[in-house]
């Protein structure tokens, strides 16, 4: 098992050879170095809610013997939705039932981004687990059927084709943070008497419909009035 743990601006490695014991000290941007990703190497996404989080993790298929990227874009809810500043988070990956990996973060890259440099030793399934602790709680996220691969050709080989993408509209989770949002997983629930929609109205009226007066003052414009 490996434990990588980031302390402010600095990091420091410590081993034990012999009779003596070295300590060699870098920086945080030769501590957390990763390859280059292969743009064949697709990358997977998962989100996850719990009380208070929203985890959105980014990964690309790790292989075993070096650093791979592992992002977890880790947002607080509420009325809006805000990034993670102040927390502290773990990264553990287990295979076959045995921690193969871990690594602490006791704070962002930046705002709601924590980013991991996932080095596998063993190839396999296995599971990723985010630990989130905070001042006031503490909460966990399990991605399952994470893969490590022994090589990367292995790897690229053993994707699945490409799902079409026709009509999508990319949006970076960061960018979201900018603005004003809130997400939530879809749910089913009975509804009865009047069901809430948005739209758009043309023209300039008045129109009342079960009991609910709707006024469209400029085209392209709904509100409600009274009952």
């Amino acid at each position: 098992m490996k434990t990588n743990h980031r302390f402010g601006s600095l990091l420091t490695v410590i081993t034990l050879s012999g009779n003596a014991l070295m300590a060699q000290t870098t920086t945080p941007a030769t501590a957390t170095s990763t390859v280059a990703p292969n743009p064949a190497l697709r990358a997977k996404s998962s989100t996850m809610y719990t009380e208070h989080t929203e985890l959105f993790a980014e990964y690309r298929p790790p292989v075993v013997g070096r650093p791979n990227r592992f992002t977890a874009h880790l947002t607080r809810l509420g009325q809006t939705f805000s990034p993670y500043t102040e927390a502290t988070v773990t990264l553990t990956l287990t295979i076959d039932g045995k921690v193969d990996y871990t690594e602490t973060l006791i704070k962002p890259v930046a705002p709601g981004n924590f980013r991991f440099a996932l080095k596998p030793a063993t190839a396999g399934r296995g599971t990723v687990t985010i630990d989130l602790v905070t001042p006031a709680y503490t909460e966990q996220f399990v991605v399952k059927d994470v893969t490590v691969y022994a090589d990367e050709p292995t790897a690229i080989a053993s994707q699945p084709a490409p799902e079409p993408t026709t009509g999508e509209i990319g949006y970076n989770k960061e960018k979201s943070w900018f603005e004003p949002f809130a997400t939530a997983p879809v749910m089913s629930r009975k509804r009865g008497g009047d069901v809430g929609a948005v739209g758009a109205a043309i023209g300039v009226g008045i129109r009342k419909r079960q009991g609910v007066c709707l006024r469209t003052e400029n085209p392209g414009t709904l509100s409600e009035t009274g009952h």
